[in-house]
């Protein structure tokens, strides 16, 4: 699991994403839709998650993934969770 920067369609987003598998990689992202949850789990192609993705930096180093795990958490216990994402995010932090 690592933390991603995400280019798609519309715009740019931090995401936690796991190990890919045979043809897509689940990732976890905040998302702001009018109504539901704000913290969701999706998934995206493994070629194209190599090609619009890059590392997530604090300064010159990788930004640390237990502190982008709580941040989520955080905005879901606030906003909304889908409980595959609370799943996902709870599997990374170990």
């Amino acid at each position: 699991m690592r933390a991603l920067m995400v280019r798609k369609d519309e715009g740019v987003f931090c995401a936690i994403v796991g190990n890919p598998g045979r043809v897509f990689t689940q990732y976890v992202r905040i998302d702001s839709p009018g109504k539901g949850p704000f913290v969701t789990q999706k998934k995206m192609a493994n070629g194209d998650m190599d090609l619009y993705s890059k590392p997530m930096l604090r300064g010159i180093d990788p930004y640390p993934l237990k502190r982008a795990v709580n941040h989520m958490l955080r905005i879901g216990r606030k906003n909304g969770i889908t409980k595959a994402a609370k799943q996902f995010l709870i599997e990374a932090k170990k």
